[in-house]
């Protein structure tokens, strides 16, 4: 009785020293294969980066992209971004800009109420939307325009210098005519439009006025929903062409060259381009949107 104790035993002794074997085994082979990742990693890593120019610094800089590529590392490309017109107007639909705040109840049209919800509603079919207004005016810079004196968003009224001087540089004459509108002063103008296409107002919403409407609508917007509201809207003026006939001025053709390249390096995409589905007016090549030229680039 007391061998078969012995034997159990020695046995089982054995079958513990074969079983820590095996875990020794096991996590030396882990150990094995996570140092041979780690100098993997460190090798792409360090085949990935060359020393920039001996300039005493050890900063490192990307390869170029056809190295990478042989490398089978992933580069993201930068540069410029590419918009279509409907792309910019989503860009733009989703910005809320520095000095500004949503509207979020409309203000009001003329003295009617359900007047003001029907050219509200006809207004948002055409893809009109509720805009951003001047949270402090008092930070706005003045600009000259050929109406005289206006303001503008600090920031944007720099880069407006900026892109001037640049098409001045190419012997490109473009101009202001308009920048920052408050709501009262964009009644003023929408008002005025109603009276001159001859509308109605006691008649609107039995919809026998819609056609006047709409011709208000394809060129002003009603109040609170202009993006001069926001302080970063810009309309500009070639001289030796008609306003409205901007699109076939030098001016425009130096613009909207290479996706509005000359436009971005300053901040400015087109406000309401001409390729696009419902955005409000009809397309308007003379209205131009800061939004800041680092927002441009990939």
């Amino acid at each position: 009785m007391s061998v078969d104790i012995k034997a159990e035993t020695s046995s089982s002794s054995k079958n513990q020293k074969k079983s820590v074997k095996r875990r020794l085994l096991t996590v030396t082979a882990l150990l094995l294969c996570v140092l041979t990742a780690v100098a993997s990693y460190i090798f792409i890593v360090s085949s990935n980066t060359v020393k920039a120019p001996d300039t005493g610094s050890e900063e490192l800089v990307a390869i170029d992209e056809t190295t990478a590529e042989e490398q089978l590392t992933t580069t993201v490309e930068t540069g410029p971004r590419q918009f279509t017109d409907n792309e910019f107007k989503i860009f733009f639909n989703n910005l809320l800009q520095s000095n500004t705040e949503r509207v979020v109840n409309p203000p009001k049209i003329t003295d009617d109420i359900l007047a003001d919800e029907y050219i509200r509603k006809v207004a948002e079919d055409r893809g009109y939307r509720l805009r951003s207004v001047v949270n402090d005016t008092q930070l706005l810079l003045q600009v000259d325009t050929e109406l005289g004196a206006a303001s503008a968003q600090p920031r944007a009224a720099d880069a407006w210098v900026q892109l001037e001087a640049s098409l001045s540089r190419e012997g490109i004459d473009m101009r202001l005519t308009s920048v920052y509108r408050s709501v009262s002063e964009q009644l003023d103008v929408f008002l005025n439009q109603l009276a001159f296409e001859g509308v109605n107002i006691a008649q609107i919403t039995n919809g026998s006025q819609d056609d006047k409407l709409e011709k208000v609508l394809a060129t002003s917007a009603p109040p609170g929903y202009s993006k001069h509201h926001s302080g970063y809207g810009f309309d500009f003026f070639c001289p030796g062409f008609e306003f409205r006939n901007f699109k076939n001025s030098t001016c425009h053709e130096f613009l909207v060259a290479d996706n509005y390249q000359a436009a971005k390096d300053y901040g400015f995409i087109p406000s309401y381009p001409s390729e696009t589905d419902l955005q409000g007016p009809d397309p308007e090549a003379w209205e131009y949107i800061w939004v800041g030229s680092e927002r441009l680039i990939n």
